[in-house]
């Protein structure tokens, strides 16, 4: 069976880059934890290389044969309209775990987990969610407001200013404007080191969710070789596990990234869900981790 891994047309340039080029400026670094402009999923398709995966550009799909069955994955930026577009054209000929299910499902996880606190889906498209937003903002003064499909999330306490940073809502990409509002909760904060300077960061971790088993587990925000404390990441290890055996069984995505947090009580609990192919891999061991449950695992 044919494997296909589908790439933006500047991570495949990254990756096909010639041996005297990369010494030449700008450098790539091939590895994570750098300011050098390459990405995650670059580091990924080496992997995936090695378990067969033929790499191709976004911007030329490969053809295949009408009948052929085949295994293809897209990782990269999220687009629905791009997404179901490649999707329709290879049909059930594709058994990957990048499927309808796997893409759409993210939009409704609240209705699966009993998230702790109160939660509410908006589209700011439509005037009747700008209200609705506006409304909630009067009321409980601060929200965490995240984007289902592109992953932007920040507490908001001013509508104004959050619709303001939108710029033209008719110029931008629908799926920014789908979101998931929810009460604020009480992270705790860690102390890190990143590029070099101590920062205070939320006590959040990043779980790889595929075909329903965990298979890597990160702190969120790029720190983990600079992170003063890890005592709870065995509890929120603990806390995903748990979740995504609830979540096996049930019509919810069977490929997911779970991001779950430490409460200033100690108690642990979920974030949010994104989805597996679009979402940040902080680090090298997780790209092999990743890599490793994808490419030994058989497809269908």
């Amino acid at each position: 069976m044919k494997r296909v891994l589908l790439v933006s047309d500047t991570d495949y340039g990254i990756l096909n880059r010639s041996f005297l080029a990369r010494l030449l400026p700008p450098r790539y670094d091939r590895g994570l934890g750098s300011d050098r402009p390459i990405t995650e999923f670059v580091a990924l398709a080496k992997v995936l290389g090695n378990y067969g995966f033929e790499v191709h550009p976004l911007s030329r799909p490969p053809y295949v044969a009408v009948n052929a069955r085949l295994e293809i994955l897209k990782f990269g930026t999220s687009s629905a309209e791009e997404d179901w577009a490649l999707l329709r054209h290879y049909g059930p000929r594709n058994v990957s775990e990048w499927n309808r299910r796997n893409l759409d499902m993210i939009e409704f996880f609240n209705s699966y987990v009993d998230l702790g606190r109160r939660t509410w889906n908006i589209n700011l498209r439509h005037a009747e969610g700008q209200a609705e937003l506006r409304r909630l903002l009067s009321q409980h003064g601060a929200l965490f407001v995240k984007s289902v499909a592109k992953g932007h999330a920040a507490v908001v306490t001013d509508f104004a200013r959050y619709l303001r940073e939108f710029g033209n809502l008719d110029l931008v990409d629908p799926d920014s404007l789908a979101l998931l509002v929810s009460e604020v909760i009480p992270i705790r904060e860690i102390e890190a080191a990143i590029d070099g300077r101590k920062v205070r960061r939320t006590d959040e971790w990043r779980h790889h969710i595929y075909r329903g088993q965990r298979v890597a587990t990160t702190h969120a925000f790029d720190c983990d070789e600079g992170r003063t404390s890890c005592e709870h990441r065995d509890r929120n290890i603990e806390h995903a596990e748990a979740v995504a055996a609830r979540l096996r069984g049930t019509d919810f995505a069977t490929s997911y990234v779970l991001d779950t947090c430490t409460l200033e009580d100690g108690g642990c609990t979920v974030v949010e869900a994104n989805s597996f192919f679009s979402s940040g891999i902080y680090s090298t061991a997780a790209v092999e981790a990743i890599g490793k449950a994808v490419g030994e695992s058989p497809p269908g």
